[in-house]
């Protein structure tokens, strides 16, 4: 008995752990101190917490030389699902943005989605005598799921290179 009560339980494929597979962020930056920031995140969704799309959240305050908060610029430029335009909107709050990505009637079908979000952000790059500095955190803060791979890639301008990196 306990057999044929286990066994349909026992035929059901196995239920993937929802997650981000892979986050990648190629940061572009610019002579002017702006970055192009392009970010490729593949989740794997089950309906728990990824249920109509995924959010962003980008911190854009930071603290001067002087020790004053300063205010980093954003602009999005684009947003794709799956290779295609996705329904989103910004939401500004005192530490910086929040792009939701989705539409709030629609339900995501279970399994793997590709989001790709390009934005531009102003005042990332810090200019010194001896040499100018990125300090930018790739994937933020603010995931619940675990991050099984994270990358960044950072492009300098051309007849620039790095000279140190953490």
């Amino acid at each position: 008995l306990l057999a044929l009560v286990l066994l349909p339980v026992a035929l059901l494929p196995a239920a993937a752990a929802e997650r981000i597979i892979r986050f990648t962020s190629t940061i572009a930056a610019s002579t002017d101190g702006s970055l192009r920031v392009t970010e490729v995140i593949e989740v794997e969704a089950e309906g728990r917490e990824i249920r109509r799309g995924i959010f962003r959240d980008v911190p854009l305050l930071f603290k001067m030389d002087s020790g004053r908060i300063a205010r980093a610029g954003f602009d999005l430029v684009s947003v794709q699902r799956n290779g295609t335009d996705e329904p989103h909107q910004v939401n500004s709050s005192d530490s910086g943005v929040r792009i939701l990505i989705g539409q709030e009637d629609v339900l995501l079908p279970a399994g793997r989605h590709t989001y790709r979000i390009v934005y531009d952000t102003t005042r990332q790059i810090r200019f010194f005598a001896e040499a100018d500095e990125i300090y930018w955190n790739a994937t933020g803060n603010e995931w619940s799921l675990p991050i099984e791979q994270a990358t960044a890639r950072v492009v300098l301008p051309q007849g620039t290179s790095a000279l140190d990196w953490t």
